[in-house]
């Protein structure tokens, strides 16, 4: 698992939330466009993300239906106390903003503004 955990390293995007109402609204429109986002940041034919699977068995997000439900995850998958605890691909950060965890590494800023815009595109839509 270690051995994983370090050859995954990847660009995180966070986006802002207002309230948690509006991170679980955003969050939940994210998480519909997983594939697509996991397909757009990968450039290890399948390879990082097999290693983050591999280090984070709770690496897929769940849809949250309400704050109840999103505290009742937490509980269940032990991040209620320390949020950094939880391995999800996408995830409700402590700092207020939706994390994206699916981007492989790149030096390209061009790619990483073009996924920033895909985002942004994602989270407006709905």
């Amino acid at each position: 698992m270690l051995r994983a955990a370090c050859r995954v390293a990847g660009i995180h995007i966070h986006r802002g939330a207002k309230d948690l109402d509006d991170a679980i609204s955003m969050y939940n429109n994210i998480v519909k466009c997983l594939e697509d986002f996991i397909k757009m940041g990968d450039h290890s034919q399948g390879e990082r993300l097999r290693l983050y699977r591999q280090m984070a068995p709770n690496w897929s997000p769940p849809q949250y239906t309400s704050r109840d439900h999103f505290f009742e995850v937490a509980c269940e998958q032990g991040f209620v106390n320390n949020p950094r605890n939880c391995w999800h691909l996408v995830r409700i950060s402590q700092h207020g903003t939706v994390e994206l965890r699916m981007f492989g590494m790149t030096n390209d800023l061009s790619r990483i503004h073009q996924w920033i815009s895909v985002i942004d595109r994602v989270v407006l839509k709905y």
